[in-house]
């Protein structure tokens, strides 16, 4: 039988919202009820910081592609020392990706749990869920859906 392998924020955020769903005294935690506009608003900046994470993500590649020409490059000598510096890089790039990835997680729940206070039509209409959705092959659930977890 062919398992479905999800990533841990897919299916953090799929139990969150099922939770949610399920028992709408979990959404108190959520900051003050906000109209479409400033929901909207919120939408687009946490987009935006998604995009300067990944463009960050994308320069850190860059930067580690560029070393690992310059370890191929270095004489015999000096490459233990090359390879020092890029073990020592990736280890501060992966440290602090981690860190992102939390506090990223931790903003989208809030998000998501803004929209769930705001009703099922507001969550059905978020353009950052549907955007990560698309990313990871979710089908959106419909809006009088019981749950998103399939």
């Amino acid at each position: 039988m062919k398992r479905c392998q999800r990533t841990p924020s897919v299916m953090g955020g799929a139990m969150v919202l099922s939770f949610t769903m399920c028992f709408p005294a979990m959404l108190t935690a959520a900051e003050p009820m906000m109209n479409d506009a400033q929901m909207m608003n919120q939408c687009t900046k946490i987009q935006a910081h998604r995009q300067h994470i990944a463009e960050d993500l994308k320069a850190e590649d860059d930067e580690l592609a560029a070393r690992v020409v310059q370890l191929n490059a270095a004489p015999a000598d000096k490459k233990t020392a090359e390879l020092s510096v890029i073990v020592t890089r990736l280890v501060e790039q992966r440290t602090a990706t981690h860190a992102r990835q939390s506090q990223t997680e931790q903003e989208m729940m809030q998000h998501l749990l803004q929209h769930l206070q705001m009703g099922k039509s507001s969550l059905a209409s978020c353009p950052l869920l549907k955007s990560t959705m698309d990313l990871k092959g979710i089908d959106a659930p419909a809006v009088d859906s019981p749950t998103i977890a399939k």
